[in-house]
């Protein structure tokens, strides 16, 4: 375990950088990159050799992405080409994108049946329950890698190009951690291990990645951000249609806290879909998750007011939760699962069978198996843990954030602990 791995981070507010986030810093400063939406399509176009993106309306989000990042006073050069470097990418998967369907229009009748997904709200047990899942042969998941470059190279063979794709997501992974090596005690995630569906809105410049940006304030209102889901939720099917054609299985295990917020939409998209709702003490997800955003920030901003990223993701939270607990009537009283985070620590395979049984899935002793290995493999705090203090780093007194959240607890009296 690193030395880093456990404790307080008592630099949230003058972060002290590793030798590996000051070399990039550095490197960026010195080599500042354009943000123009013209140089990152010649740029995507000339990785992937190709040129036709599809629509062309994705164009004026991708616009917005670059011009608000750009527009940030306090935006490290880093921050600058981390934004521009994601764009690239998605553009990117939106070529390839579309040159797998033009070759093989047929990926688009594929079917999505009855997927499973999990939309509790962030720090919820959401990650270690799907990859939980995820160790049932019989269902599809999205690794991280694979979120990272989700369609295949058309000149290579299967296995080159999986090779090739595993080892770009590796190192992408490696270097983040060399640069936050706390990380790992907050998101214990590694490169093969279940990433968020959310990446799959990307290559559309949706709302849902684009609120992932948005990490120490609110990005400011763009045309997009009140706009209709349903096209972005249609572009993220059809996405998982080109990877369940590329490979098995065919039955999708997927998650993403933003959903909560858009249940009425996932419904329409996915209306056999058996919706997985973790909940948690909203003191517990708002120290964890601003903490988490605080330290990712040191790579993006030159300085943070932490007392506004508090009070910001403090509503975000509230703003999520109230969506799911709204959006719930939108899933079949059958199709909802909840699960407390608590339970779910101590009784992991008795919420597996729960969703299970909501899912029609039977769980055999092979399934078992391997969800006992994953398990053996990922105690719990195995990478370190990280010791919050909402108060101390935020200014935020406990007992303010449970009035705020009394609607919370009261319809989960449970959580509070």
């Amino acid at each position: 375990m690193s030395q880093f791995a456990s404790g307080r981070i008592s630099d949230l507010a003058l972060p002290d950088p590793t030798l590996a986030q000051s070399r990039k810093m550095e490197f960026f400063e010195d080599n500042p990159v354009s943000m123009t939406s013209e140089s990152v399509l010649r740029d995507a176009s000339r990785v992937t050799r190709l040129e036709n993106v599809g629509e062309q309306q994705f164009q004026g989000r991708l616009r917005a992405w670059l011009e608000i990042a750009d527009a940030e006073d306090d935006r490290t050069e880093l921050g600058r080409a981390m934004i521009r470097q994601l764009c690239v990418r998605f553009v990117s998967t939106r070529l390839r994108f579309t040159d797998l369907i033009s070759r093989n229009p047929q990926i688009l009748d594929e079917t999505i049946e009855a997927p499973i997904v999990i939309v509790g709200p962030f720090r919820s047990g959401t990650t270690h329950l799907v990859n939980l899942l995820a160790a049932d042969s019989r269902l599809r998941s999205l690794p991280l890698w694979e979120s990272y470059e989700p369609i295949r190279a058309s000149n290579l063979q299967v296995d080159e190009d999986m090779r090739i794709r595993r080892e770009t997501g590796a190192r992408a992974w490696h270097e983040l951690h060399e640069m936050l090596p706390m990380l790992r005690a907050m998101r214990p995630v590694e490169p093969d291990h279940v990433h968020e569906d959310v990446e799959l809105f990307g290559p559309d410049f949706g709302l849902l990645r684009w609120e992932t940006l948005a990490i120490v304030r609110p990005w400011p209102d763009v045309s997009m951000s009140h706009a209709d889901q349903l096209p972005h939720y249609i572009f993220m099917r059809d996405m998982l249609k080109a990877l369940q054609w590329q490979r098995g299985p065919r039955r999708w295990v997927l998650k993403a806290p933003h959903h909560a917020e858009h249940l009425d939409v996932l419904m329409k998209v996915f209306p056999d879909a058996t919706v997985v709702v973790t909940y948690r003490d909203p003191l517990a997800i708002v120290s964890s998750v601003a903490t988490l955003a605080a330290y990712l920030s040191r790579l993006e901003y030159r300085a943070v007011d932490l007392e506004v990223l508090g009070e910001y993701w403090m509503d975000r939270i509230d703003r999520l939760l109230r969506g799911g607990m709204n959006g719930a009537r939108f899933v079949p009283e059958r199709q909802l699962v909840e699960v407390d985070f608590q339970d779910f620590m101590i009784h992991k395979l008795d919420v597996v069978r729960k969703v299970y049984e909501s899912a029609d899935l039977e769980i055999h002793l092979t399934q078992l198996e391997r969800m006992n290995s994953y398990l053996s493999g990922h105690p719990r705090k195995k990478d370190g843990q990280i010791v919050y203090d909402l108060a101390r780093d935020f200014n935020i007194a406990p007992v303010d954030l449970r009035e705020r959240f009394s609607y919370y607890y009261e319809r989960y009296p449970g959580v509070n602990v």
